[in-house]
């Protein structure tokens, strides 16, 4: 579990490393505030949210008690990608860098 102040893909991509696995986000099922693109809220920072990883046999459960699924763990290898709409999504940066100038 990460809080996602630094940007979704950016921590997401940290998880994935740390643990040695790939992962897939889909931009549609992020969650987003009436007039923010979903492109945005994927690298943009300060939401102060958690994202966490859970076996695929949970996400129902996650659901219901009001977590959005926004992805999945894919096997080591795969590398960590973004979709839109099942098509691949290139971000306009990977998150927010606390080394970058």
């Amino acid at each position: 579990m990460i809080d996602i102040s630094d940007g979704m893909l950016g921590d997401f991509t940290r998880i994935s490393e740390e643990s040695r696995v790939g992962g897939i986000i889909r931009l549609e099922e992020i969650p987003v505030v009436p007039g923010t693109a979903p492109g945005e809220a994927l690298v943009s920072g300060e939401e102060f949210e958690l994202l966490f990883t859970i076996p695929a046999s949970q996400a129902g459960a996650a659901r219901r008690s009001g977590c959005f699924v926004v992805g999945e763990v894919l096997p080591a290898g795969r590398g960590v990608r973004v979709t839109a709409n099942g098509r691949p999504y290139r971000p306009r940066h990977p998150g927010y860098d606390h080394f970058r100038k």
